[in-house]
């Protein structure tokens, strides 16, 4: 299974352990796994390529990462929320010390224990290229975590952040070929059939509404819903909800495809009103049987509003976060048809 984010001192036995010395930003010195280095060296000579500042090793990035990983392994679960009281990455990241910035961002991800393949890995998902060629980053926390032992063996967390003036920075790239070819350059061959995506281009997940309001006179859970979510106009104002006071239920439910998508109607102090249902296609939904967590995702493709539901499945309770920053989160009700 495949998903697409302190330091130890032992100088006697530096070389046996397969660590890497590396300096921190901050002239600390920072030991880094051999894996871990590997990746370091290919985000830099991958950006290089791009003509794009290369990112360094911050020790508050590196423990922030470092912490995620561990917790990650110790769970066999891929989250960007955790391990206490849901922190975002940004707290988890501010948490460490790295509270000045202009811009933040992390990847994580699990199955495979080569820098190399997780390079890739995050290299063809839009989301987290947009991360590892964002022109604004300077500095990294590179971490791999677990024994190989996991459902989903090894978890790999890069935190990324700056404090970079945004006016004095490269602008964005969007040659997709020479993004491939940079790819291809620093990591080895590519199949054919591997397309580079940025994420202004994702074809999935679409956003429409193309029910009409008579069919939610009466709103009741379809025979086939796994997930339904009651989030409060609070919440969800910007994201689902669109006019004041009005709740959002959410109804998850598979497509015929092996997808999923969301339906979204739209109660006034618990009743249903005559607006449009909001049907969000391609909707992500991970679940994992070691663990009672559900987590749902959607983004619009523009990524100017999406959300993310991390869900307990033995208690009906679950943690709602806009993406990308717009709006609040915070507990909503759920439940979970098994």
């Amino acid at each position: 299974m495949k998903f697409v984010g302190i330091f130890t001192i032992l100088l006697l036995s530096l070389a046996q352990s397969g660590l890497a010395q590396t300096s921190a930003s901050t002239g600390d010195t920072v030991y880094l796994s051999q894996e871990e280095n590997q990746f370091y060296i290919l985000i830099n000579q991958f950006r290089s390529q791009l003509g794009l500042p290369t990112v360094q090793i911050h020790v508050q990035l590196q423990n922030a990462a470092k912490k995620h990983s561990e917790w990650m392994a110790s769970k066999d679960f891929l989250s960007h929320y955790g391990p206490d009281n849901n922190k975002t990455p940004f707290q988890r990241m501010g948490d460490e010390g790295y509270s000045n910035y202009t811009y933040m961002g992390e990847n994580v991800a699990c199955g495979n224990g080569d820098a190399v393949k997780t390079f890739k890995q995050w290299a063809f998902s839009p989301g987290h290229l947009a991360n590892m060629i964002n022109p604004h980053f300077r500095h990294v926390g590179i971490s791999r975590a677990g024994t190989g032992n996991e459902q989903c063996p090894f978890y790999w967390t890069n935190d990324f952040a700056s404090m970079s003036d945004p006016e004095l920075d490269p602008t964005d790239i969007s040659d997709l070929q020479k993004i491939k070819s940079a790819i291809e350059a620093v990591s080895g061959f590519i199949p054919a059939d591997k397309k580079v995506l940025l994420p202004i281009e994702q074809a999935t997940p679409t956003i429409t509404s193309n029910e009409s309001p008579a069919s939610i006179n009466q709103v009741s859970s379809s025979s086939y819903s796994i997930i339904q979510c009651m989030i409060p106009y609070s919440l969800g104002k910007n994201i689902l909800s669109f006019a004041a006071g009005v709740d959002a239920l959410m109804e998850i439910t598979p497509n015929d495809s092996g997808s999923y998508k969301a339906k979204v109607s739209y109660l006034q102090n618990g009743v249903a009103t005559n607006y449009y249902p909001l049907i969000i296609n391609n909707v992500s939904v991970i679940k994992n049987a070691n663990y009672p967590i559900t987590l749902i995702f959607a983004t619009s493709t523009n990524r100017t509003a999406g959300f993310l539901i991390q869900m307990d499945t033995d208690k009906s309770s679950a943690q709602f976060d806009p993406y990308p920053t717009s709006g609040v989160g915070g507990s909503v009700t759920c439940s979970y048809k098994r």
